[in-house]
């Protein structure tokens, strides 16, 4: 498509960011609710930023099953905050990470999880958000795919890659996506199983784009942005391009963009993350931040 397109392939790079990305959880249950808890220890989970609160929730309900602290029933539910921020589930957790934590040098994410019953959610102020956002498999699951079929529609203009896959198929890609809270080794599998292999990547017709914006420094919210990979010519679009498409011109120097819990150069062309480090979202997740 454009002579510059092999040099963008970097394993190595790969490697780094996607297999060697991970997050240390501290986990513990919400003394608000929980004021008689503070003697458990609290849970440390090593997992990478690829994986979701949903693929870990077993993990964590098996560590508090143990210390009989809850009377856990299928009429509970499960959603995590971080400073008061309640994460949204559908996100992976290194977007949760780079949006809520504030110290980039660090690889910490201290979140507290809440428990409740169908009453007690219904008492809750933020009672929209946290049905959007408790932490239910199938639910996840059922959102994870629409997401899937969104970002296909995003790159090709329609999602039959999705809809191609066999039941055998699903239901393994069902496992891979649950395994990523312990491993990353089935990443390139499932990236390519839902957007095909390096190839293809090369041409998609667009690229899908979240933009989280952090902080009251009164920029425009933007969710989600679709934009060709080429701007002019053979130019590649870059990190900068979206950043003085999104970033007022008087806050360009107040704000950084982070991605995959780093820094990127500006001048870094996004069809260089879309091939080789995408979230399994199909998604390039940026995170607009004030600098501190």
């Amino acid at each position: 498509m454009f002579p510059i397109q092999r040099d963008i392939i970097d394993n190595y790079f790969t490697y780094k960011i996607i297999h060697c990305g991970l997050i240390l959880l501290s986990i513990q249950l919400n003394p608000k609710d929980f004021p008689n808890c503070e003697h458990i220890p609290i849970l440390f989970l090593l997992v990478p930023r690829i994986t979701y609160l949903a693929c870990i929730i077993n993990k964590i309900l098996d560590y508090y099953r143990i210390w009989n602290v809850i009377n856990i029933s299928s009429d509970y539910k499960y959603w995590f905050e971080s400073y008061g921020i309640i994460l949204k589930s559908q996100y992976p957790i290194g977007v949760l990470f780079d949006i809520c934590c504030k110290n980039r040098d660090s690889i910490h994410f201290h979140i507290s999880m809440n428990i409740g019953n169908s009453k007690v959610i219904s008492l809750n102020n933020q009672y929209d958000e946290l049905i959007d956002n408790y932490i239910n498999w199938p639910s996840f699951l059922k959102n994870f795919f629409n997401i899937i079929k969104l970002s296909q529609i995003i790159t090709d203009n329609n999602c039959r890659q999705f809809q191609s896959i066999t039941k055998k198929k699903y239901e393994e890609l069902i496992d891979w996506i649950q395994m990523t809270c312990s491993s990353t080794n089935q990443y390139d599998d499932i990236i390519q199983s839902f957007f095909g292999n390096i190839d293809k990547r090369f041409n998609v017709k667009s690229l899908p784009i979240r933009i989280h914006i952090i902080d009251s420094i009164n920029l425009t919210s933007v969710s989600l942005l679709r934009y060709y990979p080429i701007k002019s010519g053979e130019n590649l679009l870059t990190f900068e391009d979206i950043f003085i498409d999104i970033v007022p011109i008087g806050y360009i120097d107040k704000v950084e963009l982070i991605i995959h819990g780093i820094r990127p150069p500006l001048n870094t062309p996004l069809l260089f993350i879309a091939i080789n480090c995408i979230y399994i979202d199909g998604f390039i997740h940026i995170v607009l931040n004030n600098k501190y």
